[in-house]
């Protein structure tokens, strides 16, 4: 079988697709939604390093170049 996943918009949509889900029998499960900006700037040193590496890009236009075939080497 294959896993579906939906992005309910608001607390209503959500309700209706588990009573949609439970209605038809069909398991589900409900994972936290994760802020990934949050996480990463949790810590000091990843927030000093993400905040380097996005200003090095935004003020001087520059980033890393790397060709497509060197990216597993």
């Amino acid at each position: 079988m294959k896993v579906v996943a939906a992005y309910p918009q608001t607390k209503q949509q959500e309700k209706a697709i588990k009573t949609v889900l439970k209605a038809l029998n069909v398991p589900f499960d409900e994972e936290p939604v994760v802020d990934e900006t949050a996480y990463l700037l949790s810590t000091k040193a990843n927030k000093k390093r993400l905040l380097e590496a996005t200003n090095t890009t935004k003020n001087k236009g520059k980033g890393l170049a790397i060709k497509t075939e060197d990216l597993w080497k």
